[in-house]
């Protein structure tokens, strides 16, 4: 994002905050201190419920230095997550905006649009320098998490260290610094960093010399399922969840520890809150992502630092949007207009916080099951969950949600309701910018982390922003998958066939599901069962035939297996209704071909650069194709050339896109540029250490140009 025009995204005037800034520097800040001393570190830790800490009650002593820490500040006991997902209540906590209008409602589906101001943006204006070591893919540099920040380390930053896990033969897990006796374990590679390593980043960066003010955020993922703390928190604590809380408890302390050793802690206001909780069981929901009980959204805020008042305990309910408009109004920087958060900072005086509507939803169980979005609303000690039977929870007398009082409380219910029904009048707009498409190497490593990316449902869904309800009850759906999703997680780091056989248990529990399907056809391909895998593809067809991606898997998966026929019949009639499936496109072209018809395979190709603003793939093919058919009435060398240039403007670094080049030049007598590009080609994939047949293949059209051959395929 920008600053540089007069006028940002949102149509506010950038000279607005300026001039703000300017008065807080005139004015001070009641204390002496000057604005630009005022650091800010923000800590975020994924996973962490608030009653695993000692400071809300937990009695595992897991939390020993946190709980030191949260006496020094203000601990807000009721503090609520937008989500209980990674990104989309990251999201709200760097905005102060709801998922509703930040366009962020899943993991893996959906990005972080330009046009939203982060706090990393708001400090950079500012003048500060802006930092963030984030922990797992959920929040890499892709999802557009990453805005503001001059520099953002996440998994795939140079020098980063990711965690392993040791993994035996009946699924068990550990971290390999855990002795064991088990000879049959095997080493898998996690795409986390471990919280010493967001610790040794967080500390070098308060090392750094520099001038002005920072805002640091670090992001620790080990709380996180999947559950294996390093030793010696492993044989400390009854469970793996509390011995990564204890883990992560004493890398934050070092943290903090530096802070105050470098003498920053006078000029620093350090936040610490989880994203979301775990369920742990509750209410059948052994991880988080689908309910929105207190297990899973209930979870801690501290705020340590100058002009913070120490041990004050604040009852009120808050939400995690809060966190930036406090931040910033504790540093002296003009709100942000239109954000859905409130400054906390009267609480910090000891006033009392007004009344006030919390708000938070989930719509990730609609990957698996056709079930309407979650939402929940609370008022002072009044939760409803909005849902197809609506659930009411008075949180003083029942924190733990046991007792359900919708139905004998039916006037609340319905004022709730209309309260939820006013919240979400005006939602943002979803824009091509705020979905994301996710190649297969990122949802992999997605379901490695527990989570579910299948599903069919669009992320510009009208009914993320309805209040209509519809499909089964979904903490009766959650208590009947969490045995396999649990179990599922396991299996991720199992034999795939073991994966493949779960799945289809599962599939055939929910047969109307998409998404457990998705997994499923995934399962069965890892496992080597490519027909079981078209049989689960045909119904999907059947299922949501709608969904693009059946259709052209089931084609390609049919081209691959020989069964050219079929393939056609179910490629064509995929490019009926989807002409610019490049995959499909291409593998239609591959099965006319096989069948030698030539001028088919062309007629596919030239529709598809027709349809498709002339995609750089489709070109390189038809190119090639154009340049080396042996039927002399479909070659055209001049126009494969003229493709050819066009598309190597996309492709200048592949070397079979130069391969084509090549043979263009070739087939209109350019021979001597034809020897120099494939000359290229030949280097170039040396270089990139390409698969040897294509090597091969290079080398023999090189042969074939050197003796005056035509190149024919």
């Amino acid at each position: 994002m920008s600053f540089e025009d007069p006028v940002n995204e949102r149509g506010h005037l950038v000279r607005a905050r300026v001039v703000w800034l300017a008065l807080a520097l005139v004015l001070g800040c009641g204390d002496g201190a000057k604005p630009s001393a005022r650091n800010v570190l923000l800590i975020t830790i994924d996973t962490l419920r608030a009653d695993a800490l000692g400071a809300y009650g937990s009695q595992s002593g897991a939390s020993p230095h946190l709980d030191e820490f949260a006496r020094r500040g203000v601990l807000f006991e009721q503090a609520h997550a937008s989500c209980p997902n990674t990104l989309p209540s990251h999201a709200s906590i760097l905005t102060g905006l709801h998922p509703y209008h930040h366009r962020v409602r899943e993991n893996g589906v959906n990005q972080l649009a330009e046009r939203y101001t982060t706090l990393a943006e708001r400090f950079s204006e500012a003048g500060y320098a802006t930092a963030a070591e984030t922990a797992d893919v959920v929040l890499a540099r892709q999802t557009g998490i990453a805005q503001g920040f001059a520099r953002f380390r996440d998994i795939e930053a140079r020098g980063v260290e990711l965690q392993r896990l040791r993994v035996t033969r009946d699924g068990k897990l550990s971290d390999p610094s855990v002795a064991t006796d088990s000879a049959d374990a095997r080493i898998v590679d996690l795409h986390t960093r471990s919280a010493a390593d967001i610790t040794r980043a967080g500390i070098a960066f308060l090392h750094e010399p520099r001038s002005g003010p920072f805002f640091l955020w670090l992001h620790y993922f080990d709380p996180h399922w999947p559950h294996a703390p390093p030793a010696p928190f492993a044989s400390r604590f009854s469970s793996a969840y509390a011995g990564e809380v204890a883990y992560t408890d004493e890398n934050v302390v070092r943290v903090l520890e530096e802070l105050e050793h470098l003498g920053l802690d006078e000029t620093t206001l350090v936040v610490v809150t989880g994203d979301h909780g775990e369920g742990l069981g509750d209410h059948n929901e052994s991880r988080h992502g689908y309910l929105l009980y207190q297990s899973t959204v209930h979870v801690p805020l501290l705020f340590v630092g100058p002009r913070v008042p120490s041990g004050r305990r604040v009852a009120a309910p808050v939400e995690s949007v809060d966190i930036a408009p406090t931040v910033l109004a504790w540093a002296g920087l003009a709100p942000e207009s239109g954000a859905d958060g409130v400054s906390l900072l009267t609480a910090f005086d000891g006033q009392e916080l007004p009344e006030r509507l919390v708000y938070g939803e989930s719509v990730s169980l609609r990957r698996l099951l056709d079930v309407s979005p979650l939402r929940f609303v609370r008022e002072g000690r009044w939760k409803l969950i909005h849902e197809p039977t609506p659930e009411l929870y008075d949180l003083d007398a029942d924190p733990a949600e046991a007792h359900d009082l919708a139905a004998g409380e039916g006037a609340r219910v319905k004022q709730l309701r209309e309260r939820l029904a006013q919240l979400l009048a005006r939602p943002g707009e979803t824009t091509a910018d705020s979905q994301r498409e996710i190649d297969e190497q990122t949802r992999r490593q997605l379901e490695t982390l527990g989570y579910v990316v299948g599903g069919s449902t669009p992320s510009d869904d009208p009914a993320l922003d309805s209040l209509d309800v519809h499909g089964p009850d979904p903490a009766r759906a959650v208590a009947r998958l969490d045995p396999y999703i649990d179990a599922l997680g396991s299996a991720q780091f199992a034999d795939a066939r073991e994966t493949a056989s779960l799945l289809e248990k599962l599939s055939r529990e929910f047969p109307e599901s998409s998404g457990i399907l998705e997994m499923l056809i995934d399962a069965q391909l890892a496992a080597g069962r490519a027909e079981g895998a078209v049989v689960s593809l045909q119904r999907g067809t059947q299922i949501d035939p709608d969904h693009q991606r059946y259709w052209s898997n089931l084609g390609e998966l049919l081209a691959r297996l020989g069964r050219d026929g079929e393939a056609k019949a179910a490629l064509t009639k995929t490019l009926r209704r989807w002409p610019c499936d490049l995959a499909s496109r291409t593998n239609l072209a591959a099965v006319h071909s096989r069948a030698g018809n030539r001028a088919a395979q062309i007629q596919v190709l030239e529709q598809g650069i027709a349809a498709c603003d002339s995609p750089p793939g489709l070109m390189n093919d038809l190119a090639y194709q154009l340049a080396t058919t042996p039927a002399a009435k479909l070659r055209d060398g001049k126009r494969a050339l003229e493709l050819a240039e066009k598309m190597i403007r996309s492709l200048r670094d592949n070397p079979l896109a130069l391969d084509t080049v090549a043979v263009a030049q070739a087939e209109i007598g350019q021979r001597d540029e034809a020897r120099s590009t494939l000359a290229q080609a030949i280097a170039m994939a040396e270089r990139q250490k390409v698969a040897e047949p294509a090597l091969k293949l290079l080398r023999e059209h090189a042969a074939k140009v050197e003796a005056g051959e035509p190149i024919r395929e």
